[in-house]
């Protein structure tokens, strides 16, 4: 099973990545193949609706950085995205990339998106820290999780913490969250380590 983790932190041993590493440690425990890339790291921006994707290629026709991550991603079963709430929604990298996964729609806009350039079958890890309480910010998973499923990710998952701020607290505020990870990671890679 091939695995890709964004990490769409700042701070790269934040929350988030925390709660994504036990994931992906559990999955290498279950033989996935597991590749990572630091949004903070990379240069790039987001959609210039430009729309060659939908009139000139099937691809994002930017050149930067986030090119090889879109073209990875092609070749995934099992997608994690991590990132904190800032502002009520995630990371502006991590929106940036989502603006540009765009390309992995052919031709349609509007209420009706066109057909997904990507296989069917793909999974999500949707991993997110807060700050403020539980009730908060509950809208912003399924929006991405709306958005993935056009692009053929038939199974979403949310990891999701509450009222953790400074980078590390997730290990003592809520080590209950990095156990469901880890039962996460055998529940999807523990069938045999393949799809």
């Amino acid at each position: 099973m091939n695995i890709l983790c964004l990490y769409g932190s700042p701070m790269r041993k934040g929350n988030s990545a925390i709660m994504a590493n036990a994931f992906l440690d559990a999955a290498k425990d279950h033989g996935a193949s597991v590749k990572t890339f630091d949004q903070y790291s990379l240069k790039y921006s987001g959609c210039t609706a430009c729309m060659a994707c939908k009139t000139e290629v099937d691809l994002c026709i930017m050149k930067d950085d986030l090119s090889v991550v879109l073209d990875s991603i092609r070749e995934v079963d099992v997608l994690v995205l991590a990132a904190p709430i800032y502002h009520g929604d995630v990371s502006a990298a991590m929106r940036a990339f989502v603006e540009r996964t765009h390309s992995f729609l052919g031709p349609g806009c509007g209420p009706l998106p066109g057909e997904s350039r990507l296989d069917p079958g793909k999974k999500l890890v949707f991993v997110v820290a807060q700050g403020y309480e539980e009730k908060k910010h509950k809208e912003v998973y399924p929006k991405y999780k709306n958005y993935f499923g056009w692009y053929g990710f038939d199974e979403s998952y949310l990891l999701r913490t509450c009222e953790v701020i400074e980078p590390g607290e997730v290990r003592e505020k809520c080590p209950d969250v990095l156990e469901e990870a880890k039962r996460l990671a055998t529940e999807i890679c523990g069938k045999g380590g393949s799809v």
